[in-house]
């Protein structure tokens, strides 16, 4: 069964202090995927984005987060919404998944919000308050996809529309056409690129059945879904006109 993606709730509540529950650094929000966590948490699916702020006014080089990995630790064990069983949260982080996330590698939740609190003790040991921190990084998850687009049916659009490849690279901000292959193959990416291909699809080929944008789910006994790794990650995670709740 599908699962189709809302926007309820705020990415920080005002009832907490921003950073409390790090299910809140995410956007967009899951809130309201019941049992999202359990469901997605394992993916290496997560991407920290904020990370050039981060190197422009905190710390110039990566490496320098290093020392705060310990007290990054000692502050997560005083946020009880941190304590959340499974997941790898009792796993220490190490720099090197700093890296990846530099890298924009996905990461599996649980160390993308650990590489996020990491930078929330650096910043406000430079005396930059965690609302600002929080107010320019975020988690965004990419295990989007479009439902029932397959190799075939972005086959038949490129026989449809001439240099459809090109159109969808240009809408998308994207280096190359892999991606859409890649995402016909069952692979998850962001919200954004899902949402904007989609929009791309339904306004050049119109006379395909496009489908809805969804939380790609496995297939009981089949491969897990992996994320695309060549998506190019830049601008605003839900692009301006997407609708409220994800449903095109």
């Amino acid at each position: 069964m599908n699962v189709r993606i809302g926007t309820s709730g705020a990415l920080v509540s005002a009832m907490q202090a921003p950073g409390e529950d790090p299910k809140d650094l995410i956007a967009p929000s899951l809130s309201n995927v019941d049992g999202w966590l359990a469901a997605y948490g394992e993916r290496s699916a997560y991407r920290v984005r904020g990370l050039e702020w981060l190197r422009e006014n905190v710390v110039r080089d990566i490496d320098k987060l290093k020392p705060f990995l310990e007290e990054m630790e000692a502050l997560r064990l005083t946020r009880t919404q941190w304590q959340i069983p499974g997941n790898e949260w009792e796993q220490q982080l190490s720099i090197a998944q700093v890296y990846k996330a530099k890298n924009k590698t996905p990461l599996k939740f649980a160390k993308a919000a650990k590489v996020l609190l990491l930078c929330e003790v650096a910043a406000v040991k430079k005396g930059i308050p965690a609302p600002v921190v929080y107010s320019r990084m975020r988690i965004e998850p990419a295990i989007f996809g479009i439902a029932d687009l397959t190799p075939a049916l972005l086959q038949q659009a490129r026989g449809i529309k001439e240099n459809l490849n090109g159109v969808l690279r240009r809408g998308t901000g994207q280096q190359t056409a892999e991606v859409f292959d890649d995402m016909a193959a069952g692979r998850a990416v962001s919200y954004r690129l899902a949402w904007l291909t989609r929009a791309l699809l339904v306004a050049n080929v119109p006379t395909v059945p496009w489908d809805n944008v969804i939380a790609l789910q496995e297939i009981p006994g089949g491969p897990k879904v992996s994320v695309v790794q060549k998506e190019v990650i830049e601008g605003a995670s839900v692009p301006t006109g997407a609708p409220d709740p994800f449903e095109p």
